[in-house]
């Protein structure tokens, strides 16, 4: 079974390495996409993100995407030769007991999707803590 990774990214310095720190023994290959520019807005002066991911042994890609979709959808043809892929943002975690949990699902598996029991919100840090929780419902 191959499981790999799908993050996308603009000006995620802060979070990049523990995002994919996160995955590292869990995953085969973690692809980050750093889009050059925002998608809608005046860009900001880069920080340092591609640098970051690579030194954090991610196969690393930088170019500019319209839309958030147009980058994903970009990724997910790089990994078309996988089992699985998780696709997170730089600033989405997983506990390490959840991750071998899902991993395990996975690897036993024949549905081709997960869903979360509890999903918990933050703003910008761990901080602020959005209460009540999003009102989440698979369809």
């Amino acid at each position: 079974m191959r499981i790999t990774a799908c993050t996308v990214a603009y000006n995620e310095a802060e979070w990049i390495e523990t995002c994919i720190g996160q995955l590292r023994g869990h995953v085969d290959r973690h692809i980050v996409l750093v889009s050059s520019d925002p998608w809608c807005g005046a860009g900001e002066r880069n920080d340092g993100t591609a640098d970051l991911a690579r030194r954090a042994g991610a196969e690393v890609y930088v170019r500019y995407w319209k839309t958030e979709a147009e980058q994903r959808n970009w990724g997910l043809e790089l990994l078309d030769d996988s089992d699985y892929v998780l696709i997170l943002d730089a600033d989405e975690f997983l506990v390490r007991s959840e991750m071998e949990k899902l991993v395990s699902l996975l690897d036993g598996r024949c549905e081709p999707c997960l869903r979360s029991r509890e999903m918990r919100t933050y703003w910008k840090t761990s901080e602020y803590v959005c209460r009540p929780p999003d009102a989440f419902s698979p369809r």
